[in-house]
């Protein structure tokens, strides 16, 4: 699933780290599951939030020596998942309107504008620096600001200390949708990279806040990149479910076992295979499950397991975490 990567710096013996939905995107009445994985210079895995509470929360009291790590953000894509295309063809927002032969920003465009600027304020002291404001450019169009364009900025709108205030940011905005009047497409792009439906929702992104408490010395954050988690960490996250669950072989395959983490709050099903030459397909059914969701569409899955590998078959959240869940999957070689 999409992931901030940042970079924190600890000089520090225990810190107790919190993640938090800034915009819950809620689906089916919970909260977006976000988790948050810490990771050395080396790419080991230190410590995750393993603990939550009711409205999403969670957090990590670990001890870290002094040095600079790797955290990154995780969802499983239980709640928060891609627009079916049923919901893609809704009717578009009205972006702009006419007022006294002017263009002007209709009032939920306005608001929305000035939500992103909240997104992107990442100290939350009111003004978008160009480093800010650089991540604002990467998310919403893959490009870095230019020295060129950054000279633009500050010749076209007013700044405070040298930074983006957020009235400059919405003029910022205004010229562009001035530009682009009779072409509101390119109006679009920059929302729809953000996680924005046609009707103004956010329900393909979830902003989330990380907060850090020390015993004693400091500890500063960074956001270095904005991308996709890759193959490596796939390969961290598993490696811990299968050290920390328990072992099962699952029926009819030899060298190939399932791994199952069970937790107050979610579950998730690693099949492993231990065989060195042979590839397989295993179907996981937790369709007697109770009060359950998926990442998948279905409860039941098929997964194809190369060697010496291992495979997420099916993360689980309860559908409403106010009601007793139960999880129960049978397993079997396809």
């Amino acid at each position: 699933m999409p992931s901030d990567d940042a970079v924190m710096s600890v000089l520090c013996l225990y810190i107790l780290l919190f993640i938090d939905l800034v915009n819950t995107c809620e689906k089916s009445g919970a909260p977006v599951d976000v988790m948050l994985f810490i990771l050395d210079s080396e790419n080991k895995l230190i410590a995750f939030t393993d603990q939550r509470d009711q409205k999403g929360k969670s957090g990590v009291n670990c001890e870290l020596e002094k040095g600079t790590y790797r955290l990154i953000a995780f969802t499983t894509g239980c709640r928060l998942r891609r627009r079916s295309s049923t919901q893609r063809h809704s009717r578009d927002a009205e972006l702009l309107r006419m007022k006294d032969g002017k263009v002007a920003f209709t009032k939920d465009y306005k608001n929305v504008l000035s939500d992103i600027f909240d997104l992107f304020d990442l100290n939350g002291d009111g003004l978008l620096s160009r480093e800010e404001f650089n991540l604002f450019n990467l998310r919403t169009s893959g490009q870095e600001v230019a020295d060129a364009e950054w000279e633009a900025v500050e010749a076209n709108i007013d700044l405070k200390d040298g930074e983006i205030t957020r009235e400059g940011f919405l003029q910022l905005n205004f010229m562009e949708a001035e530009e682009n009047r009779d072409n509101l497409e390119e109006l679009w792009i920059p929302l729809e990279t953000l996680g924005f439906n046609r009707s103004l929702v956010m329900d393909e992104l979830s902003p989330f806040l990380v907060e850090a408490f020390t015993e004693k010395g400091n500890v500063s954050l960074k956001v270095t990149k904005l991308s996709t988690t890759g193959r490596n960490f796939s390969h961290i996250f598993n490696q811990q479910i299968i050290q920390s669950a328990e072992e099962h072989r699952i029926r009819g395959g030899k060298e190939v076992f399932l791994h199952a983490q069970v937790t107050d709050y979610q579950a998730c099903l690693v099949v492993e295979n231990k065989s060195m030459t042979r590839a397989t397909s295993v179907v996981i059914d937790c369709r007697d499950s109770h009060n359950v969701i998926s990442n998948h569409n279905s409860l039941i899955t098929t997964v194809e397991v190369p060697p010496k590998s291992s495979v997420v078959a099916h993360h689980l959240l309860p559908v409403k975490d106010s009601h007793s869940w139960t999880v129960v999957c049978q397993d079997s070689i396809k």
